[in-house]
């Protein structure tokens, strides 16, 4: 029998470490309203759900296209440390959809968190079971993104260009050592 709780919570656990992730705060921070920093959560999970699970599914199946799909979704990453890292030098105010931002890193940035909630979700060995798992992680990661980004906008305005290089910075060097590792 499957030990239920301890698949749920350590796939809140891991979604809330997902959620903290440096490109989820790179996008928060280009979000300048909390009303648009849930609808990119929300789209954020969503995209999980509808494009990820399957990709995720095929890495896990058809290892051959693992790299081609981890390198793009790693560029994902890039893309929006950079946005924040030039924002934040130049003082330029980005200020991305939320929808279609929550869409685009959920739908492409696979990462082994949602990769690892896949399994222990298919481990459970029942679609509905496993259906709750999925949207468990989607739901925790939402609240987890959301969480980080209500708090990156309550930084003072005379620390924001600082805290945007700082974060943009991290976003790309994290991404560029994912894409060294691989």
């Amino acid at each position: 029998m499957i030990n239920v709780i301890g698949i749920l919570v350590t796939v809140g656990l891991i979604a809330i470490a997902h959620g903290l992730e440096p490109d989820h705060i790179s996008s928060a921070r280009l979000v300048k309203k909390s009303r648009k920093l849930v609808e990119m959560a929300v789209f954020h999970s969503a995209g999980f759900a509808l494009i990820a699970v399957p990709i995720s599914l095929v890495l896990i199946y058809f290892s051959y296209a693992k790299a081609e799909i981890e390198v793009a979704s790693d560029l994902v990453g890039i893309i929006f440390g950079v946005l924040l890292l030039v924002s934040g030098i130049f003082g330029m105010e980005f200020e991305v959809e939320p929808k279609s931002t929550g869409l685009l890193q959920g739908m492409f940035n696979v990462t082994p968190s949602k990769i690892v909630t896949i399994i222990l979700a298919m481990n459970t060995g029942s679609i509905p079971l496993g259906a709750g798992v999925i949207a468990w992680f989607a739901v925790v990661t939402s609240l987890s993104i959301i969480l980080v980004g209500v708090i990156t906008l309550r930084v003072p305005r005379n620390l924001d260009r600082v805290l945007d290089v700082i974060i943009g910075t991290i976003t790309i060097a994290f991404f560029i050592f994912l894409l060294s590792e691989r």
